[in-house]
């Protein structure tokens, strides 16, 4: 086209040239530029405004490659990025306010904002709020529930199916209401979506690492994970990629990734309400939207949210259930509303749920001890750790707290186990080195740990929070805490020796050949057996 408008055009030229030529006979054609060399010049032109926009761009990239406080400074560059993503953050969370008004909520004297930049969210209050003030209620019809799974979701049309069906009927797990959160999630038409966009990353243990879990230096915890994993990544196997290849149309295998479904678990098993109206409803789980943006403080009144039947919700009239929310304590505007997910909760049930310690509470921490027997230590010098216990039958086992006391019935346990005697012959030197190994003991079991107590406390204090990074803060406060449990069982054990004989000084002199080392390096249990009675072996399990 553009050829055959260049030849065409110039023969136009040509003509009208030769009809000026006739009135004067001066006029030379080459004095009137042709088409190609007017397109020729523009190209030469536009080659030459290119040429200088480039060079501009290279002189500003320069300049800004030499700032030092731009591209050079990474810190300053973490600040830009905390930015946008707090940025993201308000937008997605005006769209959640936005949803939840038009549906039926009411949302008074609160909002959810970030508590530092980069960070998590919290509630807090836009007004003046006085101790057990209603501040906002969510319609159940606004929930990622059990219920709204099986009403108002495509779990009902997989109900049908018997292999699902199975996973549905499980108490306690509530696949139905992870199976809707996996669907919601990537519906981009779903009624919930607003939600589904705001609800964070679980930060659960049991989505962390190998490596981060071993941090915490805990085996009880690294066995409660690794469990977990194994029944998330073996109904992912069995139910999820069931789902993928039979209803392709709801799941696939692109946004349905196992890292997804591990997500909406964790997130179904550490953010729902436990709801158990007082209408006799029977009890379900439900994602609750701000509801779930309430942070822990221990400490505060439990009893600030209950489920009620609203007749007025307009939105849901076969289920006008209602979230209830009251202001557990008086707060003035500008402060963040926390409430108490619970008092009594261990450290280890803190990371592996929450993924978190929270620093006001440690009333739940314990480690046990448990003594067992075996009488044929010469056969079990090769055997783990793991084989041994598994054939010891259990003869005690004690829960010690942070007092660090062990009672004494345990230690009495300990000393007829030990020494094969009756409770009547346990004499006062047979009492006193039954404490000197315990205290031995626990301190080879925290000599062997990766770290010290004291290098974990040093650390602590010597770094800020923000520098030591999320994940490695609560590495340190979690097992700097058992081992101070740890410190205090043998302190109170030197001074239940020393009440028993004043001369005691060195309760780790009490040492008996015959007591058992454990050996972390290898993972196995070594004896010093030289003679044949059966030897005690105490297991720790920590917080």
């Amino acid at each position: 086209k553009s050829i055959f408008y260049s030849f065409s055009h110039k023969n136009k030229m040509e003509e009208r040239v030769s009809l000026k030529s006739t009135q004067n006979d001066n006029f030379d054609i080459d004095d009137y530029p042709s088409p190609q060399t007017k397109k020729i010049n523009k190209i030469f032109h536009l080659g030459i405004i290119f040429g200088i926009i480039i060079i501009c761009c290279f002189l500003t990239l320069f300049v800004i490659s030499k700032s030092d406080h731009i591209i050079s400074d990474p810190q300053n560059s973490s600040h830009q990025n905390s930015f946008t993503e707090d940025h993201i953050k308000e937008q997605k969370y005006k769209r959640l306010v936005e949803w939840l008004l038009k549906s039926g909520a009411r949302i008074e004297g609160v909002e959810g904002k970030s508590m530092f930049a980069g960070g998590g969210r919290g509630l807090y209050a836009t007004k003046n709020l006085t101790e057990q003030e209603n501040a906002f209620s969510i319609p159940s019809s606004l929930w990622i529930s059990d219920r709204n799974a099986l009403r108002r979701s495509i779990v009902l049309y997989l109900s049908d199916d018997e292999f699902v069906k199975s996973y549905l009927d499980k108490p306690g797990d509530s696949w139905g209401l992870i199976l809707m959160l996996e669907y919601e999630q990537y519906n981009p038409f779903s009624f919930w979506k607003p939600y589904t966009d705001f609800i964070p990353k679980p930060a659960s243990a049991i989505g962390w690492s190998d490596a981060e879990i071993n941090e915490m230096q805990s085996d009880i915890l690294r066995i409660n994970v690794k469990e977990n994993q194994k029944y998330i990544e073996t109904t992912y196997n069995e139910l999820m990629v069931y789902l993928i290849e039979k209803y392709p149309h709801f799941y696939n295998s692109e946004n349905n990734t196992y890292e997804s479904f591990l997500a909406s678990t964790l997130t179904c098993w550490s953010r729902t309400f436990e709801t158990t109206p007082s209408s006799g409803l029977p009890m379900e789980r439900g994602l609750v939207p701000l509801g779930d943006l309430l942070n822990h403080h221990a400490g505060i009144p439990q009893t600030h949210w209950q489920m009620t039947l609203d007749t007025t919700n307009k939105c849901d009239t076969h289920d006008p259930l209602t979230f209830e929310f009251y202001a557990p304590q008086s707060k003035n505007a500008g402060e963040q509303i926390l409430v108490s997910y619970s008092d009594t909760r261990a450290t280890s049930d803190w990371v592996q749920w929450a993924g978190f310690v929270p620093l006001e509470s440690n009333y739940g921490d314990f480690i046990t001890l448990t003594i067992s027997e075996n009488n044929n230590t010469n056969e079990n010098i090769n055997k783990t750790a793991e084989e041994i216990l598994n054939q010891m039958p259990v003869n005690k086992t004690t829960w010690v707290g942070i007092d660090g006391l062990i009672p004494e019935p345990f230690i009495e346990e300990y000393i007829t186990s030990r020494y094969q005697i009756t409770p009547a012959e346990i004499s006062q030197g047979l009492l006193i080195e039954a404490l000197g190994e315990l205290a031995d003991y626990l301190r080879n079991f925290e000599k062997n740990l990766n770290t010290t107590l004291e290098q974990d406390l040093l650390e602590l204090d010597n770094q800020d929070k923000n520098k030591l990074g999320f994940k490695r803060f609560q590495a340190l406060t979690f097992r700097s805490r058992f081992k101070k449990i740890i410190r205090k069982i043998i302190d109170n054990l030197r001074i239940r020796a020393k009440r028993s004989d004043p001369k005691i000084e060195n309760l780790f002199d009490l040492k008996d050949e015959n007591s058992i080392v454990y050996n972390f390096d290898d993972n196995e249990w070594s004896f010093s057996s030289k003679i044949g009675y059966s030897l005690v072996i105490i297991s720790i399990n920590q917080i």
